[in-house]
């Protein structure tokens, strides 16, 4: 008995299914066209307004939405919510280019929790993200929406962008928050947790690089962090502190002056 086999349908199957396969492969480059497109377009649309005069942080808003919609570079710390570095330094560059051209105040608020490594060895990376993502919500309530960018800096570290923001100003609103923070009783697993931070805090002067203007803020920090922490530091404070350290070894090498200066007059006569 013979047997006629018809590989017509085979070879129809394998054609729908290549069909399917360039169909699927067409659309989805399509998506990935327009997807490139949507970003390059919004990319275009930052760079202008970074070019207006009168931009600042509260046009960056809506910007980071849409860009986090594309996964774009520019987006928000995971944990805090905080801006990332890379937003914050484009933000506070061009609020240096604000303050510097119409003569504004601007200020920054350098922070960063005490003895943050205990508490993630004590009770795990996932209190101390715990305790990152409410300290961050806590700070955010007593900034001014829209005008004021927290940025996460690194680790536990966060700068505080402050347009429009004098030197007294910025110190009472880091003191404000050394004293929330240090009051809050923080939650992890029916344990109670708390913190405090230490704070540098600078204003922008003529002539200041991103670079200088930071450093100043951190130098700040670090003087608190020196000094027992929990505690505010103003540059100016710092700067007064060197002062004083001058004038001190001033008086200690007048002091052996006047002690050696008799002795040298009784040689003198003899």
């Amino acid at each position: 008995m013979s047997h006629n086999l018809d590989v017509s349908d085979g070879i129809s199957e394998d054609e729908d299914v290549d069909s399917t396969k360039n169909q699927r492969e067409a659309d989805l480059l399509q998506e990935l066209q327009e997807k490139e497109e949507k970003i390059n377009q919004l990319e275009g649309q930052l760079k202008q307004v970074m070019e207006n005069v009168e931009f600042t942080a509260r046009e960056y808003e809506h910007f980071v939405k849409e860009l986090i919609g594309e996964n774009f570079r520019f987006q928000l710390d995971s944990i805090t919510g905080f801006a990332n570095r890379l937003l914050g330094g484009k933000v506070l560059r061009r609020e240096i280019s604000e303050a510097e051209r119409y003569d504004r105040p601007l200020s920054v608020i350098m922070m960063d929790i005490d003895h943050f490594k205990k508490i993630n060895d004590t009770y795990g990376h996932l209190a101390g993200d715990e305790i990152l993502r409410s300290a961050a919500a806590i700070i955010r309530e007593n900034l001014r929406e829209k005008v004021d960018l927290p940025v996460r800096y690194g680790g536990e570290e966060a700068l505080i962008i402050l347009p429009e923001t004098s030197l007294e100003n910025a110190r009472d609103l880091a003191e404000r928050l050394r004293k929330t923070l240090k009051e809050h009783v923080f939650k992890w697993e029916n344990k109670s947790i708390k913190i405090t931070l230490s704070f540098g805090v600078t204003e922008f002067e003529k002539g200041d690089t991103k670079r200088g203007f930071v450093g100043r803020a951190d130098q700040a920090l670090y003087f608190s962090k020196k000094n027992g922490r929990n505690q505010v530091t103003t540059s100016d404070a710092i700067e007064r502190e060197k002062v004083l350290v001058t004038l001190d070894h001033v008086r200690e090498k007048m002091s052996e002056v006047l002690i050696l200066s008799p002795k040298k007059d009784a040689d003198s006569t003899d």
